[in-house]
């Protein structure tokens, strides 16, 4: 090493963040030709919105490092090409709306960070918990304006979309959950603005977040704005380039999905502290492995389940959407 280098703190700074870099697998990223997934988790206290948004974040990052949101509407801080970007308590002051609006569409969002230059944030992933929904965070039901201009009916169209599923392409969640974590169930609802569609309900509790690259980029341009140990991940569709990404949705709520409600988007998780028979609605697991111990027993001696060396899911979607009667698997 040079020996300037050893007296210079601003050059050993910069060789910790490389190696930190190297140790977290972070890629550098220059710009999005993709468009991000967006989550927003509401309700009441004590429901696990802030568990569930942890979990989500951790498994969408695949085990590399996730952004978590700086308080300061104006700041980022600390952000490294992550695809993962979490912040808990949204409130109408966390983000200036535009840097919102933009971040959780394919357009440039330039984020100022302490004593740096600003930074291109290229997330892919985007998870928001709240007590409320957006209508109450932004004041969308005011007719008035302040001096941010948030209230207009364009602006609160706008961002919903980022949320929903919009023309040929779902965005993703705005979920309400309903009921509190240790009283065994919690409720949850998708909830959706008129005219435009509510995300996929079966893509939800089946975990497949699939991300869509922007029109015009082939397989091999695709590996550029991804991790290396995502290329196997890509495929292509009607001429437009995807990012697979399946997970265990039962880890991420904690327990185990059942009362699914395609018609009004409605579904409920039964975890741990239930005490009673599970009705026979539930979506029993690919990997029961993925649940509590006493939750995971449950299942397999109310259900009868065997447990064999090859665990498969014996059910389609098809059956899901009937769902009223037991649903039978082999355990992997």
């Amino acid at each position: 090493m040079p020996r300037e280098w050893v007296n210079n703190p601003f050059a050993h700074e910069k060789i910790t963040k490389d190696r930190e870099r190297l140790m977290n697998h972070i890629k550098i990223i220059s710009e999005k030709k993709f468009y991000p997934k967006n989550f927003l988790f509401f309700g009441d206290s004590g429901s696990g919105k802030t568990t569930i948004g942890e979990n989500l974040a951790e498994l969408l990052a695949k085990e590399k490092r996730y952004c978590t949101k700086a308080v300061d509407s104006n700041y980022i801080d600390e952000y490294e090409n992550e695809e993962v970007l979490i912040k808990h308590e949204l409130t109408h002051d966390t983000w200036k709306f535009e840097d919102l609006l933009n971040l959780c569409e394919k357009d440039p969002c330039l984020i100022k960070q302490r004593n740096k230059k600003p930074i291109k944030v290229v997330t892919k992933y985007n998870i928001f918990t709240s007590q409320d929904p957006f209508d109450d965070i932004f004041s969308f039901r005011k007719r008035v304006f302040d001096d941010r201009n948030i209230r207009s009916p364009q602006k609160r169209i706008g961002l919903y979309r980022k949320f929903l599923k919009y023309e040929d392409y779902t965005h993703d969640y705005m979920i309400q959950l309903l009921g509190r974590y240790q009283s065994v169930k919690v409720d949850y609802h998708i909830f959706w603005l008129e005219p435009d569609k509510p995300g996929d309900l079966l893509d939800f509790i089946n975990g497949r977040f699939n991300m869509k690259f922007v029109e015009g980029l082939d397989l091999e341009k695709a590996k550029t704005y991804i991790y290396d140990d995502d290329f196997e991940n890509l495929y292509e569709n009607d001429g437009i380039v995807y990012l697979k990404r399946e997970i265990d949705m039962n880890i991420v709520l904690g327990g185990v999905i059942g009362d699914v409600d395609l018609d009004n988007q409605n579904f409920s998780v039964y975890n741990r502290y239930w005490q009673s028979e599970l009705p026979d609605s539930i979506v029993i697991p690919k990997n029961l492995d993925s649940l509590n111990q006493k939750l995971r027993e449950k299942i397999i001696q109310q259900f009868d389940l065997e447990v064999e060396i090859s665990k498969k899911r014996t059910t389609e979607d098809s059956q899901i959407e009937s769902s009223t009667k037991k649903i039978r698997i082999e355990i992997n």
